[in-house]
Order: C-alpha cells, then sequence, then structure tokens
C-alpha cells in the first residue's frame, strides 16, 4: 500500500510564505507532493513545481522551503544513517560533530529570534 500523498502550496503575501496543506494551487509560488514510500519502492517521492508569474529567485526560494517543508520528516534518519555509511561505525571526526553542533545551534537561535513577526512562517 503506498504512503498517502501530501500536497502542499507555497503563496507569496507580502514577502512572507505560508504552507497551506492539502491544496493544490498552481497560482502560488509552489505547490508539490511527497510520498514516502520507503518501504514500498525504496525511496521518496517528491514533486515539486513553481509559478511561473514569479521571478526566478522566489521560484527557486519557495521551491526549496517547500522541500524542505514536504521532507522534514525524511531528513534525520537520512542523516543519521549517512553517519554509519560515511564513517563505517568508527567514531565521527571531531570537526564534524562541532561543525553539526555548531548549525543546530545557529538554527536553534534563528527559529526563537525569529519566531514572531514577518519572518515567523519561514523559521518555524
Amino acid at each position: 500500500m503506498l504512503s498517502q500523498l501530501h500536497p502542499d502550496t507555497l503563496p507569496l503575501h507580502h514577502r512572507s510564505y505560508s504552507i497551506k496543506t492539502g491544496v493544490l494551487d498552481p497560482k502560488a509560488a509552489a505547490w508539490g507532493t511527497f510520498a514516502n514510500n520507503l518501504n514500498v519502492t525504496g525511496w521518496g517521492e517528491l514533486n515539486i513545481r513553481t509559478g511561473a508569474g514569479f521571478s526566478d529567485a522566489v521560484q527557486h526560494h519557495a521551491a526549496g522551503f517547500l522541500e524542505g517543508a514536504l521532507t522534514a520528516s525524511q531528513i534525520y534518519p537520512t542523516y543519521v544513517n549517512n553517519l554509519a555509511f560515511t564513517f563505517h561505525g568508527k567514531p565521527v571526526p571531531a570537526s564534524v560533530t562541532k561543525f553539526m553542533t555548531e548549525q543546530d545551534a545557529w538554527a536553534r537561535k534563528q527559529v526563537a529570534a525569529n519566531s514572531k513577526g514577518a519572518d515567523a512562517t519561514f523559521w518555524c
């Protein structure tokens, strides 16, 4: 049995984005679906389209934002699996751990600092 598709859109409103789950709107800056079919096909299936009425920069940003929103539940497991594959059971080098810790701290700081106002949808 295939996983349920989760369609989302990412319209542009006054320089901020909002995600509308369950709606496919070709007037949006980006719209798409993600099906986690890992247990069926071995792959997740991501499909994203962008609105030609928006600038290339807005289309690129909206597509990337939507990709992250749709695949967020897959990012951490992929990271954990890649650690085992990349380092073949050896300890993760301190430089990699330091980099990832710094990245996580930065992202959490951004969410805390931007959880209200015009950028809240982007950071939360």
